[in-house]
Parts: C-alpha cells; structure tokens; sequence
C-alpha cells in the first residue's frame, strides 16, 4: 500500500513540479520525501522496523510465546532472594532467541545489535514484566525443592 502511495505522489509531483503556479507541487514534493525517508531508514535500522511491527499480533504473541518457553529453562528456586537476576536471565534469553527469529537482513552487528538487543530487552521489561514477576513470587511462594 505504501509502494503505491508513493508512485502516486511520485507521479504527481512530476506533474506539478514544473508548473510554478501549482501550489499543491510543494505539498507532494513533501510527502515524497517523508515516503522515500520511510523506505530508506527502515531498511537501514532494525529497530525502525521493529518499532512498527512490534506491536502485530503475530509478533507480539512469539514475544509472548519465547517469554513464557525461557520459564522451562530458568528455575525462580535457583534465585532466591535475587529477583533481578532470574529477571535479567529470562529477559536476555527472550532477547537472543527473539533476535534469531528476524531475517538477518535486519539483525546488525557490533553498535546497532546492541541497540537493538536493548531496545528488545526494554520492550520485554515493559510489557511482560508483571508476568515474569508473578511467575518468580508464585513459585517461590509454592515452595521449592531443596
């Protein structure tokens, strides 16, 4: 959709580019260039492309999916009395198996990883940390086996 919108602001503002009485030529010169900054930056940034499909259903819900799968590998009894770290623990193994999920195209290395692994970590933090520290209270409030 987005591809279209532009051929036609395209295809418009060559219209009324060279007509200097067209006031409308500076309105589509405009969204022409906001549309080519859309194309260009997304490809180049991770975490422009993350900040607009984060929030799809599909995506949000293997965010979900992989918070939930790290309770398997993480036991709350193994960190009593450290909330923080079986936080982090969960939190960063969501972040590496999340970032293993995006084409590689998008996943960078070196500086914009680890941009993108903090802004993941911080979307997780925000969004599914009540139900990592339901999960850890509810455990430890069960009792655990020594």
């Amino acid at each position: 959709m987005e591809l279209q919108n532009y051929y036609l602001i395209k295809n418009n503002l060559i219209k009324t580019i060279f007509n200097p009485t067209s006031s409308s030529g500076v309105f589509y010169f405009i969204l022409y260039l906001s549309y080519m900054k859309i194309i260009i930056t997304e490809t180049q940034s991770a975490i422009l492309y993350l900040k607009r499909r984060i929030f799809d259903k599909e995506m949000y819900d293997l965010i979900g999916d992989i918070v939930i799968e790290g309770f398997d590998y993480e036991e709350p009894c193994e960190y009593i009395g450290n909330y923080n770290e079986y936080k982090n623990a969960i939190i960063w193994g969501s972040v590496q198996t999340f970032t293993n999920t995006l084409p590689d195209s998008i996943v960078g290395s070196g500086v914009d990883r680890i941009k993108l692994d903090s802004f993941i970590y911080k979307f997780i933090e925000d969004r599914f940390g009540k139900i990592i520290k339901d999960r850890y209270e509810s455990v430890l409030e069960w009792g655990c086996d020594e």
